[in-house]
């Protein structure tokens, strides 16, 4: 089995994430405030938060991802003329423009060449992410053995009241924090799913772990999750 392709998908996911882990925004007039959007990528969604200040007659913002786990990422450039908002992070290639449509940006999320459309709303009030107590919360780590290369994975499993939100990490590649778009839990039995990479693992509960498969691509490999104890 090759690891080429899962490296390159991994590594491809994980430059995307850097996009939203620095994204940018700002409001001119009275758009300071919240503001929410999603951005879907290759199957995976993505909430973003921005949050515009403005102080005398300059703007400033920062980012959420709450999918990730990340808040109060500031952004680099943030400008409104009245109509249009313009963000901008140089160091990642990215950049969004979109026009003012009354309580709403529609316009285009870019980077690097790649363009993704994505509007956002202005909220009317602030309402964070509501996390619940689950005997499965918490970091989960993992090793892959692909043709004697070990390859760690991390997962990090977290309960809200809408259900069940996972984020992965391939320590040996440098990608962190790639969103699984699905997580299931049971009671008995952990899914996790990336469509976009092809990744899939199903796993039995057994007390402090979860033995099961991992597969990609029609490929199937033995992996058994053990929970990271919390540190203090």
């Amino acid at each position: 089995m090759k690891i080429l392709a899962f490296h390159q998908q991994t590594k491809a996911i994980a430059l995307l994430l850097a996009i939203f882990l620095s994204g940018a925004f700002s409001q001119a007039q009275d758009i300071t405030g919240q503001w929410n959007g999603v951005l879907s990528v290759q199957g995976v969604n993505l909430r973003l938060i921005f949050h515009i200040n403005k102080t005398g007659n300059n703007y400033t913002s920062t980012m959420d991802s709450p999918d990730q786990g990340a808040s109060g990422i500031p952004v680099a450039t943030t400008t409104f003329d009245g109509s249009k908002l313009s963000l901008a992070i140089p160091n990642l290639g990215l950049s969004y423009e979109g026009d003012f449509k009354s309580d709403s940006f529609v316009g285009t999320f870019k980077q690097n060449g790649m363009s993704f459309p994505m509007t956002l709303a202005k909220a009317t009030e602030t309402k964070p992410v509501e996390y619940v107590q689950d005997v499965i919360n918490g970091q989960w780590d993992g090793v892959l053995n692909i043709q004697g290369t070990n390859m760690r994975l991390v997962f990090h499993i977290n309960k809200t009241v809408e259900g069940y939100v996972s984020t992965m990490d391939s320590p040996d590649q440098g990608a962190s924090r790639i969103p699984v778009a699905t997580t299931t839990f049971d009671g008995s039995k952990l899914s996790l799913a990336i469509p976009n990479l092809g990744l899939s693992y199903e796993g039995d509960f057994k007390s402090d772990s979860f033995v099961g498969l991992f597969k990609q691509n029609g490929m199937s490999l033995p992996l058994t999750l053990k929970r990271t104890p919390q540190q203090r």
